[in-house]
C-alpha cells in the first residue's frame, strides 16, 4: 500500500508540474481534469486526476478492477482515502 501512495504522489507531482489544460465538458471552466495510465511493477493502472476550482485535487482509481473506485483527495494540508465514496 505504502508504494502505491508513493506511486499516486508521484503522479500527481507530474500532473501539477505540466500546467493546465482547461476541458469544456459543461463545467466551470476553471475545473481541470484528465485520464491517466501508469505501468507500476507489472501493474498496469488507470484513472482519472482533476482539479476543483477550490483548489482540490483528486486522483480516482479505474483499473486494475481490485482498486476500483479507490481515491485520494488532497486539499490545503489535508490527504484524504476515499473507496466508493467512504471517506477514511
Amino acid at each position: 500500500m505504502k508504494k502505491l501512495l508513493i506511486c499516486l504522489s508521484l503522479i500527481l507531482v507530474t500532473f501539477c508540474s505540466c500546467g493546465e489544460q482547461k476541458v469544456d465538458a459543461g463545467l466551470d471552466k476553471s475545473v481541470f481534469f484528465t485520464q491517466f495510465s501508469a505501468e507500476y511493477n507489472g501493474i498496469n493502472i488507470e484513472g482519472n486526476f482533476s482539479q476543483s476550482d477550490d483548489g482540490a485535487y483528486k486522483i480516482t482509481l479505474t483499473k486494475p478492477e481490485t482498486l476500483n473506485d479507490f481515491s485520494v483527495a488532497i486539499k490545503d494540508d489535508k490527504l484524504t482515502l476515499l473507496y466508493k465514496g467512504i471517506e477514511k
